[in-house]
């Protein structure tokens, strides 16, 4: 059996664990973080020779030769229309790093709102006594830090708005499936 088959047949037997989709988003989360640093140090090299191989052939070609036929002249704009929506649109531009103090403050926040929307239900809850409430959403609250602080320290993809609403999404899904998987621990736990 190949690699492939293998790993496809542990996906399927998978499905249905909670355990599998938090793990697949920690890999997914890890795999963002260090696609720049990738790309940067392997993939943009190639695409730079590319753009001077280009811009060598281009800066050989004789352009009163081209001025002169309209079809050439127009093919030239073409491609150079062409090669500054290509620079625009490239993988080295989808991730950005923002510096600007209002993307990074949002950022922290939209990453840190979940966990402390729960820290503020924790508070208001009546489930426990007032010390542990509050002890509880203390530790939540520097949860939602932490979160905050991953949230500002990612790379911004395309726009800060997939990471404003990316963010937030894959920790409401992260937080989703440990809650299912601890209420079936303890449903589990109760029937013994």
């Amino acid at each position: 059996m190949e690699m492939n088959e293998k790993i496809i047949e542990e996906i399927i037997k998978n499905l249905k664990n909670p355990r599998f989709y938090v793990y697949f988003l920690v890999l997914l989360l890890v795999f963002l973080l260090l696609f720049p640093y990738i790309d940067a140090n392997f993939f943009y090299y190639r695409r730079v020779n590319n753009r001077i191989d280009i811009l060598t052939k281009m800066a050989e070609a004789d352009l009163s030769k081209i001025e002169e036929n309209p079809v050439l002249s127009k093919e030239y704009e073409n491609l150079l229309t062409e090669i500054e929506k290509q620079t625009d649109g490239s993988i080295g531009s989808i991730f950005m790093k923002d510096k600007e103090p209002h993307v990074q403050l949002l950022k922290f926040v939209t990453g840190g709102s979940l966990i402390w929307i729960i820290a503020i239900g924790v508070l208001f809850s009546k489930k426990n006594s007032t010390g542990n409430r509050l002890i509880s959403s203390v530790v939540f609250g520097i949860i939602g830090c932490i979160a905050g602080a991953i949230s500002m320290v990612l790379p911004t993809v395309i726009t800060p708005m997939v990471n404003y609403i990316g963010f937030p999404f894959l920790l409401a899904i992260i937080i989703v499936l440990l809650a299912a998987e601890s209420m079936k621990q303890k449903k589990a736990d109760n029937q013994r």
